[in-house]
């Protein structure tokens, strides 16, 4: 039944086809006694495809349809300012001008064709031409306003004050005073540095309109630029006395202390209009940003701002870019866990706002919550596929959690796509190492941290880590002794370097030198791990102080964390 239906509307186009190229056929071979009215028909046909195509976005061959119907009958305006409409658009200005020229001297009362003329001249910035097509309006059409204050924003825009003065008091004189009249004015006294009258204008303009807030604004900034303070700061307070409910006289007063200086003042002035539903977010952001701006680089905001942001997000809770600010707010000052759920319900509701996805993977991160960083940088993965710092984070969770080849897929992608940024490489080969390792793939943890040395051959912990690593295997025992040795020597009394010195010593039997740097580590930390205690007590064994071995494994056995081994070590000693 859907494939007759098809079918069926296919045959109707092709049938109204056929019939318009039927008719056109029809008049073609028409007697010769019938020219006029084939060409007639000539004619509107092609004016009827020209409009077609153009309703199709055709824009060529509508072009070429209204072409023809100039070939036809050239004293015709209508295809002239088609074919101008469809090279506006074009951008092809200059031709569209040649087009709607000709149309209007065909038809100089189509005031259609003055709409276009008038979209062409204000693009070319001939305002001059502009403003004398909407003059020509308004003497067809007095009644109507926005030709003669269209006419006007023209003139003002070609340069041409004069004019546009008198076309003012005509407007005046036509439809009496109004606040788009006394702008203007006032623009046009300030240009021709003319400022009493412009002053005077103006007041005319509060004592005509003395509740409306715009216009009073208006003046204020005006005392306010031509340096009259008090005046202005007296005319925003009577702003405020008369509107204490219009949050935008707040705005417009607290923007004014700024400008002077009186930067408290202007918060206070702010906080109560921050406070007001009826304001867009957008404008309190933009206004706090600018405050932010007046600080010294890196300066935490003082009490006076963190009191203005808490009222924008009391009051504008919800709204992505405020929940933002705070958040951000609050990460920046150490209140982690208070801006964790705010981020939280970022990443929610709006998904692409990155940098609240990388701000919860470092609470994470600093929580050591790594099943959460999983879970979390999974998602953020998802949002940002090809952002190789979520693509870490997820490594590093999935490693974390025991998801060892997960990890390695995460880390390999991110790598790929972190080669211009160094310190993240760096990152990701000693994520890359440490989860090898896991795996028992010593060959590829090794090049990892090869490669992380490479770009930073005095990386502590890298060295510590794969000295310790290669001392636990018995490989490359020179290697782990002269990666251990460069750590000692930038943190001589670091008890986690000294242990692993002390432990890459006892493998390669250097068991004297061994207990030397591990008496240090038993006198620095005061609190040694389970496996440090078992080290102790392995290098005095083989330092024939049994007695004190079994004393340090039994210790180690207590503390927890030491090798499986540990029981049989107590009961039957080293092998």
């Amino acid at each position: 039944m859907r494939k007759f239906i098809s079918l069926t509307i296919l045959l109707i186009i092709a049938a109204s086809l056929n019939a318009q190229e039927g008719i056109l056929e029809k008049f073609i071979e028409s007697p010769a006694g019938d020219t006029a009215e084939r060409r007639r028909m000539e004619y509107e046909f092609y004016l009827s495809e020209g409009a077609r195509q153009k309703m199709m976005g055709n824009f060529s061959l509508s072009k070429d349809y209204y072409g023809r119907c100039l070939e036809i009958r050239p004293e015709k305006p209508t295809p002239y300012y088609e074919i101008s409409s469809i090279l506006f658009v074009e951008d092809e200005k200059a031709r569209a001008r040649g087009y709607i020229d000709q149309a209007m001297e065909l038809d100089p009362d189509n005031h259609w064709f003055k709409f276009l003329a008038i979209q062409i001249a204000t693009s070319q910035e001939r305002y001059g031409d502009a403003a004398l097509y909407y003059h020509e309006l308004s003497e067809k059409f007095p009644d109507k306003t926005e030709y003669r204050t269209g006419e006007i924003d023209m003139l003002l825009k070609a340069g041409d004050q004069k004019t546009a003065l008198k076309r003012l008091d005509e407007v005046e004189d036509n439809f009496g005073y109004s606040k788009y009249t006394a702008i203007r004015k006032k623009d046009i006294y300030l240009s021709e540095g003319k400022e009493k009258k412009a002053f005077k204008e103006m007041e005319q303009l509060i004592e005509k309109f003395p509740g409306d807030v715009e216009m009073m604004g208006i003046l204020a900034e005006l005392y306010a630029e031509k340096g009259e303070e008090e005046k202005a700061l007296d005319l925003f307070k009577r702003m405020k006395s008369l509107n204490s409910g219009n949050p935008l006289v707040y705005f417009s007063l607290g923007q004014y202390y700024f400008e002077l200086g009186r930067k408290k003042d202007a918060i206070a002035e702010f906080q109560t209009g921050f406070a007001s539903k009826e304001v867009n977010p957008e404008i309190k952001i933009q206004v706090f940003l600018e405050l932010i701006r007046t600080q010294a680089e890196n300066e935490q905001l003082n009490d006076d701002m963190a009191a203005l942001l808490k009222v924008l997000y009391d009051t504008d809770q919800g709204h992505p870019a405020v929940d933002g600010l705070y958040a951000d707010y609050l990460y920046n000052t150490g209140r982690e866990e208070e801006s964790e759920e705010i981020y939280r319900r970022i990443t929610r509701n709006s998904p692409s706002n990155f940098l609240a996805w990388q701000n919860l993977l470092f609470i994470q991160n600093s929580q050591g919550d790594f099943s959460e960083m999983y879970d979390i940088a999974s998602d953020a993965v998802l949002n940002f596929p090809n952002q190789p710092l979520l693509l870490l984070f997820k490594g590093i969770g999935a490693s974390q959690t025991e998801r060892l080849e997960e990890a390695v897929k995460a880390l390999n992608e991110g790598i790929s796509l972190s080669i211009n940024n160094v310190e993240l490489t760096k990152q990701f080969y000693i994520t890359l190492g440490d989860t090898y390792y896991q795996m028992k793939n010593y060959e590829e943890a090794f090049m990892n941290f090869d490669n992380l040395l490479a770009l930073d051959p005095g990386n502590a912990l890298v060295l510590n880590n794969y000295s310790y690593y290669l001392a636990l295997l018995d490989r490359d025992l020179d290697k782990a002794l002269a990666m251990i040795e460069k750590c000692i020597a930038v943190e001589p009394e670091n008890p986690t370097y000294l242990d692993t010195y002390a432990w890459v010593l006892f493998k390669r039997k250097e068991y004297e030198k061994a207990l030397e740097k591990m008496q240090k580590v038993m006198k620095l930390d005061k609190e040694p791990s389970g496996e440090v205690l078992e080290h102790y007590g392995d290098i005095l064994y083989r330092n024939d102080e049994k007695q004190k071995a079994v004393q340090a494994w039994e210790k180690a056995k207590k503390a927890g964390g030491a090798s499986d081994k540990i029981e049989e070590k107590i009961s039957s000693g080293l092998k």
